[in-house]
């Protein structure tokens, strides 16, 4: 054997903890939590394999830090395994940056609070400061990742496929989603080859957060929870969908809109998962058990109680108290959808349960079922603890079940009562002990049984004995005890038949009280039909009455040209009208957000509601949005030689202004010139044409914008006779605003309700018309798929 070099060793173990673009946005991202940032911007270039670039408000490097910043095992964080106890933080390995620096190149600015300018580093592929300079960046920590898997080329043909390239994006997204949702005040720019995905800006709460992320048409249809549970360590908060929700808004093909975090960490926890999914399929969606509900889940527990040093990625963690948890997130679910049928908690988890276990359960389903049929028939003398069966090989937990056996249901079953297994005779002789026999004795004869050692020795050898010979074998036990354990046993008999009398009156106070009930709303709903009868026996006496009353007064009769043809004629057109005219049917594609199908009776065509939101923002901006002014410290003076043409000049002179000032000035007032950002001073002269003009505010949201777009606008107004604003924009503006209308469409939710894609469809009609129906891009509204075939 020989030990491997030291750069190895770097490689190995650092291709475990950076696995994919993911891992390196995940790293440094929670760098930047940690740092207490509440601005992130997350940049890609092609995928994150040529850059990655991250820039955060956060506290910054201290220059003391700087040397080990990136060196492996270096950490601020914690200082042993101790404070794993009471860890706070996201990070607290110090291994991220080292495993980064190992596969690409990288590059750190950074500036605290007290450096008076930042200072970018470039690192190599140890973690070391090769050279240093100053930066213009402010405050915070910019981390630039180049060429990732440079060194790493089979990973990176991994990656070849455009497929998975976006299904990574996907992933980036999500995870930006998940702590966007976590962390209401932090405000999450996503942007790949220079163009937005997806950006989230500071919210109040988590509601807001969630609604940022998700939508309003979503979150009206979910519920805010908090729970304490029965372990008073263990707090859940979050939201989950109403019983009553729209399964097309809350649910999805994938989990990628499901969220759990364990101490405001986002994991993957299989069975809180699946016990969500489990619940919202078959208390609101019973056709489909494959769709993830949309939710979010917060579980709060002490720090000790949970191991995040579990996996490199820290996406799933180990919980201590995990069973706590469970049956916290199932009070939940209940409470709010209801409890699970006795079958469907029978078929989750049948793997632990044995044989006898399920002849328990089938027995007890019968007598559950009996009771309810006939709540004020029971016999206190038919019930016991009658076995307790337990699996004595494998040493599973034991089970006792109380098994309440009637003589009427062992002989003649009545009619209402379905079981699924059928009683043998031994079983019925069985039955037919509780009668011969002292109640008190027989539950002495069977309280033997909780003796571990007696029961286990009993079942293991006789497992396939009848049950009357079980009986004669534990009367043979029971005498062979001495009379201590037969007091005892006949005292814990005694207790348990106390306690049935107790329950077996309380259910027959409760269906007394439950006919009670019953009997008084009967008789409130007679009285009230009896109530409304009357009320319309009122009605059409009267009714009836100043119909007679009418009838005496004279009639005019009065001839009308009727054509009963014509009139067939015309409802035949009305009918043809009415088929002729298109209601196109509207239907989306849970993978595709973006993608809705809408058909009409003659065509398949597949519309993009982004785009139509982005050319009406594009619309309303153009014909309303003002530029904002800024005054300047020079004012422009507008001469003969500055414009082209003289007509310029006069058409200035002749808009309208304020009233004059006491020097002699006024300010043009005119929309076309302020809402393109121009604040225009006019000084009068000897004549309209000696009047000196001058350009002392102009918006300064547009670089390089000047005097050849002011002459652009009185273009628009000499040559095209403009007189609306959006007629007259300059093309500077017009990019500007192309460029809102992008922004402002990537801030709607990603889900949208089919009410707003039908009042989109609705705008788009009313305020484009028959225009080039396309978006700011270039890219129609509308893909043509296919004709439907008519019938004959």
């Amino acid at each position: 054997m020989k030990q491997l070099p030291a750069e190895t060793v770097r490689l190995l173990s650092s291709s475990q903890v950076i696995t994919s673009v993911v891992s390196v946005v995940k790293e440094l991202l929670e760098n930047s939590l940690d740092a207490n940032a509440t601005s992130v911007d997350v940049k890609l270039e092609n995928y994150g394999f040529d850059k990655i670039e991250l820039r955060d408000n956060g506290d910054g490097i201290k220059a003391a830090d700087v040397p080990v910043m990136a060196m492996k095992y270096y950490t601020s964080k914690i200082s042993s395994s101790e404070d794993l106890e009471n860890l706070t933080t996201y990070g607290f390995r110090g291994e991220a940056l080292g495993s980064i620096c190992c596969m690409s190149e990288v590059l750190i600015t950074t500036k605290t609070a007290d450096d008076d300018y930042s200072t970018q580093y470039i690192l190599d592929r140890s973690g070391h400061v090769t050279s240093q300079k100053p930066s213009h960046l402010g405050q915070g920590t910019t981390v630039t990742v180049l060429k990732l898997f440079k060194n790493l080329p089979v990973r990176k043909q991994f990656y070849s496929t455009d497929k998975k390239c976006k299904e990574e994006i996907k992933k980036i997204q999500k995870l930006l989603m998940a702590y966007a949702i976590i962390k209401p005040e932090l405000r999450i720019t996503f942007t790949h080859n220079k163009t937005i995905m997806w950006q989230k800006t500071k919210v109040s709460d988590h509601k807001m957060a969630f609604m940022a992320v998700l939508g309003t048409a979503v979150v009206s249809n979910m519920i805010a929870f908090q729970h304490h549970g029965e372990d008073p360590e263990v707090f859940l908060s979050g939201f989950l969908p109403k019983p009553s929700s729209d399964g097309y808004l809350t649910s999805h093909s994938g989990s990628e809109r499901s969220f759990i975090f364990v101490n405001n960490r986002p994991v993957y926890q299989k069975e809180i998962l699946k016990l969500v999914q489990q619940y919202y399929n078959l208390k609101l969606h019973k056709n489909s058990n494959r769709l993830c509900p949309v939710f979010f889940i917060n579980i709060t527990i002490p720090p000790s109680a949970v191991d995040v040093n579990l996996i490199p990625d820290k996406s799933q963690v180990l919980l201590h108290n995990k069973e706590s948890v469970c049956l916290a997130v199932e009070d939940v679910l209940t409470s709010l959808y209801g409890p699970l049928t006795p079958a469907v908690s029978f078929e989750t988890d049948t793997s632990a349960a044995t044989s006898a276990d399920i002849f328990v359960n089938e027995v007890e389903q019968m007598n559950v079922s009996a009771n309810e049929i006939e709540p004020r028939n029971i016999d206190p003398h038919a019930c016991t603890k009658l076995f307790s069966f337990s699996n004595a090989q494998n040493g599973k937990t034991e089970k006792t079940t109380e098994v309440c056996l009637k003589n009427q249901m062992c002989n003649n079953s009545p009619p209402g009562l379905s079981t699924k297994k059928k009683i043998s005779d031994n079983e019925t002789a069985a039955c037919d002990k509780f009668q011969d026999g002292s109640l008190n004795n027989y539950l002495c004869e069977h309280q033997q049984n909780k003796s571990k050692d007696h029961r286990s020795r009993l079942l293991t050898e006789n497992t396939k004995v009848s049950t009357e010979e079980l009986m004669v074998k534990m009367e043979e036990m029971w005498e062979t005890l001495n009379e201590e354990e037969k007091k005892k046993y006949e005292e814990k008999a005694g207790r348990d038949l106390e306690r049935y009398n107790k329950q077996s009156k309380k259910a027959m106070d409760q269906s007394i009280q439950r006919s009670t009930k019953e009997r008084e709303k009967k008789h409130k709903s007679k009285l009230k039909d009896c109530l409304s009868n009357q009320q319309k026996l009122d009605k059409h006496f009267h009714s009836q009455t100043e119909k007679k009353h009418n009838n005496c007064k004279a009639i005019k009769a009065v001839q009308v040209p009727f054509s009963m043809d014509s009139f067939k004629h015309k409802l035949r057109m009305l009918e043809q009208k009415e088929s002729d005219k298109e209601e196109p049917c509207l239907l989306h594609l849970q993978s595709f957000p973006d993608a809705w199908i809408i058909t009409s009776e003659k065509k398949i065509m597949i519309l993009n509601p982004y785009r139509v939101e982005e050319a009406l923002l594009f619309k309303r901006l153009l014909e309303n949005h003002e530029l904002p002014t800024e005054k300047l410290d020079k004012p422009i003076i507008l001469t003969d030689s500055v414009f082209s043409d003289s007509r310029y000049k006069e058409v200035l002179c002749n808009m309208p202004s304020e009233s004059i000032r006491f020097d002699g000035s006024s300010y043009l007032l005119d929309s076309r010139l302020s809402a393109n950002g121009f604040k225009i001073k006019i000084i009068p002269g000897v004549s309209a044409m000696e009047n000196q003009l001058e350009i002392v505010g102009m918006s300064n949201r547009l670089p390089y914008y000047g005097v050849p777009d002011l002459k652009e606008i009185l273009s628009a107004v000499v040559n095209n006779n403009a007189k609306e604003v959006h007629e007259c924009r300059p093309l500077k503006v017009v990019n500007y605003l192309e460029g809102e209308a992008v922004r402002l469409c990537r801030q709607l939710p990603l889900y949208l309700s089919k009410e707003d894609v039908w009042d989109t469809i609705c705008r788009m009609e009313k305020q484009l018309g028959n225009q080039h129906k396309v978006c700011v891009h270039g890219h129609p509204f509308v893909h043509y798929l296919t004709d439907i075939p008519q019938s004959n």
